[in-house]
């Protein structure tokens, strides 16, 4: 297995919204996390398939998500630099 499929999170190229799968924190499940990018709506940017996403709770997958945008790709979850 390579390191990408290791990664806990992984951008699926060419999503849209862009959409990440995340590990869940005992590695035994995969989560399916959505960046609407609604910004004039924060609440509505982010959607994880999680038991907490799916009752509309913004979850540590997608904490996971934009520390892995502001860290990995160098900008804000808000597409800032």
């Amino acid at each position: 297995m390579g390191i990408f499929e290791e990664a806990p999170v992984r951008l699926i190229a060419g999503s849209q919204p862009d959409t990440y799968l995340v590990k869940s924190s005992d590695g035994s499940r995969e989560y399916t996390v959505k960046d609407h990018g609604k910004p004039e709506d924060a609440a509505a940017d982010w959607e994880c398939s999680c038991p907490a996403g799916i009752h509309g709770l913004k979850c540590k997958h997608v904490r996971q998500v934009q520390e892995f945008i502001q860290t990995i790709m160098g900008e804000n979850p808000d597409g800032t630099p």
